[in-house]
C-alpha cells in the first residue's frame, strides 16, 4: 500500500468516526445520559433535586433542548419549565465561563416560599450562575408566585421577555416579545 492510499484510508476512518460520534450525540439516548450527569452536578451544587423529561443535543448547532425541567421537590418545585433551548456561542473564552448565544425558556414557573426565610450566608446569584454569560434571552408564558413572610402572596402569570446585549454590551429589552 502506498503512502497516499494509507493517508486516504486514515482520513476516511477519521471522518467515519467523527460522523458516527455526531450521529450518536444527536440521539435521545445520548442526550438523556449527558443531561442526567449535568442534572446530578447542578443538583449537588444547588442542594436541590433536578429532573427532566427529555433532552436532545445537536452538536453541529451547539444546541441543547430540554423538556420538562424541574428543580426542587417534585410535589412543589422551586422552578419548572416545559421547554428550554440553549445555544452556545461558537467561540468560548477561557476562565471556566460558558457563553450562551441564545437561551429560550417556554412556560417557566417559579415558586418561592419566603414565609420562614431568615437572612443567611447564601449568595444571589449562586456561584454556579456567575459562570454563565448569557446572550439573548427569551421567556414565553412565564409565571411566578412568592409567599412572603407575613403570609402575603405575590404572583404574576403570562409574562414574556426578549432581552440581550446591544453592540456595546449593554443589556436592552427588545420590542415585541413573542408569546
Amino acid at each position: 500500500m502506498t503512502k497516499r492510499r494509507a493517508a486516504l484510508a486514515l482520513l476516511v476512518l477519521i471522518a467515519a468516526i467523527g460522523a458516527g460520534t455526531v450521529a450518536v450525540l444527536r440521539t435521545r439516548w445520548a442526550g438523556d445520559r449527558i443531561c442526567a450527569a449535568a442534572a446530578a452536578r447542578i443538583g449537588a451544587a444547588a442542594g436541590l433535586p433536578v429532573a427532566f423529561g427529555a433532552c436532545r443535543i445537536d452538536p453541529l448547532a451547539l444546541e441543547l433542548r430540554v423538556e420538562g425541567l424541574t428543580v426542587g421537590a417534585p410535589a412543589r418545585p422551586l422552578f419548572h419549565a416545559e421547554a428550554i433551548r440553549a445555544r452556545l456561542a461558537p467561540v468560548q473564552g477561557f476562565g471556566g465561563r460558558v457563553q450562551l448565544e441564545e437561551l429560550e425558556i417556554d412556560r417557566p414557573r417559579v415558586a418561592l416560599d419566603l414565609s420562614g426565610a431568615r437572612p443567611g450566608p447564601g449568595r444571589c446569584p449562586p456561584p454556579l450562575l456567575d459562570r454563565i454569560e448569557p446572550g439573548r434571552i427569551q421567556i414565553r408564558g412565564g409565571g411566578a408566585e412568592v409567599v412572603l413572610a407575613g403570609g402575603g402572596r405575590v404572583g404574576i402569570e403570562g409574562f414574556a421577555l426578549d432581552a440581550g446585549p446591544d453592540a456595546r454590551g449593554r443589556w436592552r429589552l427588545r420590542r415585541g416579545a413573542r408569546r
